[in-house]
């Protein structure tokens, strides 16, 4: 056969050819390597948080068709209110749960429909979804449905810097069984810690109270994100109007 299909001949990489065999050593290197540690390749199902969609009306749309993921750190920490917290287990302030009342109060007042509140397991998260919880059922007008708010290892304080995504996979399971959300009728709030969220936000860029990020349950993510636009802070209508226009 002609000389450049003669790559695999054995002779090729023989001790009387050297050059031969060294290529072929780095070749299957390389093929190990690759293996071993594949090289990340964005997917065309990968899409933007939020906030970076350009067009404030579309943002507004997306929201109020359902199918986001509102991940949010808690509410200002300090002396637990209302429910007792275990040491070293803060739980928030006053002014943290008036915020976080605020911010349900918002999401409900932007027709933003929400059928689960998720949290971690400490104190605070689950402090700052009970407000939140309370604050969007107490703006429903006539009666309330109590949304259920339900507690998630996967949104504990974590060093694994695939966090989000096994959060991603634990939550998306969680939410399957729930009718509105399985039909992308409804939201989905998760509420988790700063630590979490840093790794996934650009460099310079540090999650405040109740600051949060909206990701299309039907995307796929991983950290950092690739995020033009700003934090939303839940309990101001000025951060609401940077993400989705005055209303």
């Amino acid at each position: 056969m002609g000389g450049h299909l003669t790559f695999w001949r054995a002779n090729r990489f023989s001790s009387r050819n050297p050059v031969g065999l060294i290529h072929f050593i780095i070749y299957v290197a390389i093929l190990v390597s690759f293996f071993a540690h594949p090289i990340y390749v964005a997917k065309a199902s990968e899409c933007l948080p939020l906030g970076s969609v350009n067009d404030p009306a579309n943002r507004f749309q997306r929201l109020i068709d359902g199918g986001y993921l509102i991940i949010l750190r808690h509410a200002k920490k300090g002396t637990p209110v209302d429910r007792l917290c275990k040491e070293p287990d803060k739980g928030i302030t006053k002014l943290g749960m008036g915020d976080a009342n605020l911010a349900g109060e918002l999401l409900n007042r932007r027709g933003v429909p929400i059928a689960n509140i998720y949290s971690s397991e400490y104190c605070r998260t689950i402090q700052t979804a009970e407000s939140i919880r309370d604050g969007y059922s107490d703006a429903s007008a006539g009666p309330a449905r109590s949304i259920p708010i339900k507690e998630m290892p996967s949104l504990n304080i974590s060093s694994n810097k695939k966090w989000l995504e096994k959060a991603f996979r634990s939550l998306k399971s969680e939410m399957s069984k729930d009718a509105d959300r399985a039909l992308g009728r409804s939201n989905t709030v998760a509420v988790t810690h700063s630590s979490n969220l840093n790794r996934c936000l650009p460099a310079g860029i540090k999650v405040g109270f109740l600051e949060a990020v909206f990701l299309d349950l039907d995307c796929t993510f991983r950290c950092p994100f690739r995020m033009d636009s700003p934090l939303v802070r839940l309990d101001t209508q000025a951060s609401w109007s940077e993400l989705l226009g005055p209303k």
